[in-house]
């Protein structure tokens, strides 16, 4: 029993969300939807991988409002069940767009 209760507590802490949120010093948290999204490929619990998001691209020339990176609870469920092996982070772009966000 206590090997089953060790198992399901260290799931949980395995399974935790993290967020790294990048914005101008003094703006606020952007809760719409964003501009970009998607699913970047991590190996070895993160070790290994590199994403690159070219925001001007994305932003046509425009400066970004807000990036966002996270490894949500599906994210960590893969990592979870692969072992580490796969590890994928997701990622979020707003633009700024005239008279605000």
């Amino acid at each position: 029993m206590n090997k089953i209760l060790m198992s399901i507590i260290l799931a949980i802490m395995v399974s935790g969300c993290t967020t790294v949120t990048i914005r101008d010093q003094g703006t606020s948290k952007i809760n719409s939807e964003p501009n970009y999204s998607s699913s970047k490929s991590f190996f070895f619990w993160g070790l290994a991988g590199k994403a690159q998001i070219n925001v001007s691209e994305i932003c046509g020339g425009k400066a970004p409002a807000q990036i966002r990176t996270e490894r949500s609870f599906v994210d960590g469920f893969l990592g979870l069940i692969t072992l580490g092996i796969y590890s994928p982070r997701s990622a979020y772009v707003w633009c700024n767009v005239d008279g605000g966000v």
